[in-house]
């Protein structure tokens, strides 16, 4: 057996960031999956360059920074993501939340103001980020939770059940074992990209699961649907609000007004691109 050349964190680091070069920061990438294999701060890493890593925790390093280097997302090797202010966990099951999806939360949350007894449905939930940020800050709202795969929505009630937050899950395609027609807000992140879009391709987002990303007819199929199902379910001056890509947003406030919903708006991300289509019954 080959004997273990031990190794300090700033050998293994350099090491990494060569395997990692093709990410945009490799160092981060290789600092951030070395604290998570030690459990400590990255700022543990880089204040003492000079400790040395025991040989059981080299291997699931080297393991995992070989992964990372094929594409698959940080999310999925440590299991969990940041979103908002909640600490998610995520499985190649669910979409690994991201930071533009804030913006939906933000928009929800500004039109949920008073006595927060409101009635809001995510759909298309996913790891349950959407749903339980609202429910944990406007705790007095009844949030239901819709995914059509079962794996997703076990994650879902798992984060659920793990931040105390009682949210309703409920398996269905769409609104198809959705029950009521007053909820004060509809939000979503369904998918919309179009099939053969080149960013299919790219670091992460191809280990991620293809039918919450790809929508039909350019990737407009599914919005197009939750805007017109939608309208029945709202109460009077309610909210549908939805994520998009950012060359969707023209065509989708034509649609919401066709529908017949008032106050249309697009919001821009930290990005300024196209994020959110919002409009009221």
């Amino acid at each position: 057996m080959a004997k273990f050349i031990v190794k300090t964190y700033q050998n293994i680091i350099g090491e990494s960031v060569m395997e990692l070069s093709h990410l945009e920061n490799p160092k981060f990438e290789a600092e951030s999956l070395l604290a998570f294999v030690l459990q400590c701060n990255r700022s543990r890493i880089i204040a003492f360059p000079e400790k040395k890593i025991e040989h059981d925790q080299y291997v699931q390093y080297a393991n995992l920074v070989k992964q990372r280097a094929s594409g698959m997302p940080f999310a999925y090797l440590t299991g969990e993501k940041e979103f908002y202010d909640l600490t998610l966990k995520v499985t190649p099951a669910t979409l690994v939340p991201r930071a533009d999806t804030e913006l939906l939360v933000e928009t929800a949350l500004s039109k949920m103001q008073g006595d927060d007894s409101y009635k809001v449905i995510d759909m298309g939930t996913g790891s349950g980020a959407i749903a339980l940020t609202l429910k944990k800050h406007r705790p007095n709202a009844k949030v239901i939770a819709v995914d059509q795969s079962l794996e997703a929505l076990s994650v879902a009630q798992d984060n659920g059940e793990r931040l105390s937050l009682d949210v309703e899950f409920i398996q269905s395609d769409w609104f198809s074992n959705v029950k009521g027609h007053d909820f004060d807000l509809i939000v979503s992140n369904p998918p919309y990209i179009e099939e053969h879009d080149e960013h299919l391709v790219e670091d992460g987002v191809r280990y991620e699961p293809i039918t919450a990303l790809v929508a039909g007819d350019n990737g407009y199929s599914d919005l197009f649907h939750l805007i017109k199902t939608s309208w029945p379910l709202l109460k009077e001056d309610g909210w549908l609000m939805m994520e998009h890509g950012f060359e969707q947003g023209e065509k989708l406030r034509t649609e919401f007004t066709k529908q017949g919903y008032q106050n249309v708006a697009t919001l821009k991300d930290l990005g300024k691109n196209d994020r959110i289509t919002i409009g009221q019954k």
